[in-house]
């Protein structure tokens, strides 16, 4: 699958989730240990598609060619990690996807790439359009319910 134009290497990508995980310390949306296997549970190219570059476009700012990729140089293809091409390519299918969607809820995933862009948006600088997009996530979020995954533990406090 091609992810910002690049061909799809697995091996490239699995570097690229593992700087991923290794450099986002701010919050966790992802259990680590299940990710390979959430990620191939996703059947829209799209929303898989930006996740990861969603992902992409937080971690690519940590980008040491040596560390994830010390063959880069082989490679034709070789990824060039410029945040803004990984952030503005979620976007872009961000709002394609929630216009394909009309009444019905989005995906989780699609969510989480959502809550990705978002922060980045907001580390940026707190605008309007970081705003937009903080209450597209808490909209998406109560059309999932997810406001109700601890309802029932809260009562029996």
């Amino acid at each position: 699958m091609p992810i910002c134009s690049l061909t799809f290497d697995r091996k490239l990508t699995r570097q690229r989730s593992d700087l991923y995980f290794d450099t986002m310390n701010d919050f966790s949306l992802f259990h680590r240990p299940s990710f390979e296997h959430k990620i191939q549970t996703i059947k829209n190219t799209d929303h898989f598609q930006a996740l990861f570059a969603s992902m992409f476009a937080y971690s690519a700012s940590f980008y040491i060619a040596d560390a994830v990729d010390p063959h880069a140089h082989l490679h034709t293809s070789s990824w060039k990690p410029d945040p803004m091409r990984f952030h503005n390519k979620a976007l872009t299918l961000i709002n394609k996807s929630l216009d394909e969607y009309l009444d019905q809820p989005p995906s989780l995933c699609l969510l989480q790439a959502m809550i990705l862009i978002t922060s980045c948006e907001l580390t940026k600088g707190v605008r309007g359009r970081a705003w937009r997009l903080l209450g597209s996530c808490v909209r998406v979020a109560y059309e999932l319910h997810l406001h109700l995954i601890d309802y029932e533990a809260c009562e029996e406090y």
